[in-house]
């Protein structure tokens, strides 16, 4: 048969749940429970859309610096490529910005401090930065 509506999937999902929860807890305990939320797995698009804003958030704070920094689709679509464990989803975003872009630009800057534009690109399956005249 057919699914249902979303709302129906829902609800039918925090009945599911709320019917485990009192099989496994005694009523003292769920009586204290204000309430319950239930949350989707992010999905590719939502994940791309967190990776742009983290990446903006960085290109502001190194624009307070004075440096100027770019990036294309394949930077955003990388990064969530390495979001592997759906458990974690959107922290793990910021770890690999952290782990990959950010050092990448550091280590960058470090052998060229006068540099005052950087492209972020992906070479051999890898973030690189490189200098750009500006």
């Amino acid at each position: 048969g057919f699914a249902g509506s979303e709302a129906d999937q829902s609800e039918q999902l925090f009945d599911d749940v709320r019917s485990e929860l009192e099989e496994r807890f005694r009523p003292e305990l769920l009586n204290r429970i204000d309430s319950i939320c239930l949350f989707n797995s992010l999905n590719q698009e939502t994940l791309k859309s967190i990776t742009e804003k983290q990446l903006n958030e960085l290109t502001a704070r190194l624009d307070k610096n004075n440096v100027k920094i770019s990036y294309n689709s394949k930077v955003v679509d990388y990064i969530v490529d390495q979001v592997k464990d759906e458990k974690t989803g959107a922290r793990s975003i910021r770890q690999i910005i952290s782990r990959d872009v950010e050092a990448a630009i550091a280590d960058r800057l470090l052998k060229r401090p006068d540099a005052k534009a950087l492209k972020i690109l992906i070479i051999k399956n890898k973030i690189a930065v490189q200098v750009v005249k500006v």
